[in-house]
Formats: structure tokens, sequence, C-alpha cells
């Protein structure tokens, strides 16, 4: 299979990616706080998914999430913990530095 529309789908959403830390850092400006934006973020989020997950139906294992290992939960803190922070080092250090200090700590990581 060639993988080209993979990484095609993968510049896009590197795209996107960084397109979101200074929309949620408009946001912030414009209601007065960045973690108001990012929960408005997280709740448009949150929206989407549902709508998804209604039109699509894929299969879940809703019995399965009591047994998972409480450290997997930490993803959304995480998800929530980089809106916050992007938009908040967005406007401070520009989108250039920004991303490159992410992709920094994706290598140490």
């Amino acid at each position: 299979m060639p993988k080209l529309p993979f990484v095609l789908a993968a510049i896009a959403f590197g795209g996107l990616i960084a397109l979101q830390p200074g929309l949620n850092a408009d946001v912030a400006r414009r209601i007065g706080t960045p973690f108001g934006a990012a929960f408005l973020s997280t709740c448009v989020a949150f929206v989407v998914s549902v709508v998804y997950m209604l039109v699509v139906r894929p299969p879940l294992a809703f019995g399965a999430l009591p047994g998972l290992p409480w450290h997997l939960w930490f993803a959304g803190a995480i998800g929530f913990a980089f809106v916050v922070g992007a938009l908040w080092l967005a406007p401070i250090l520009g989108a250039a530095l920004l991303f490159a200090s992410l992709v920094a700590g994706q290598m140490i990581v």
C-alpha cells in the first residue's frame, strides 16, 4: 500500500496543530482567560467527538473502561495541558519557536 496519502494526511494534521495555539490564544484574549479558552476548546472537541460517534458508530468496548490501568486516564489531562500550555506560550514565543520547542520536547521524550 502506498504511504504517500498517509504522509500527506500527517502533513495536513500537522498544519492543523500549527493553527490551534494561535486560534486558542485569540479566544483567550477575547474572553480574558486562557483556562476559559482551553475549556471552550475541550468542549468543542467533545461535541465533535460525540457527533462523530453518533454518525460513524464505531464499536466501543465500554465494559473495558473499568479495567483500564490508572495511568491511561492521563491522556485527557495531557491533551488539556497541551492546549493550555500552547495558548499561553504562543503569544510569547511565536509560532515558529513554539513548534520548534514542542518538537524538541517530543524528541527528548
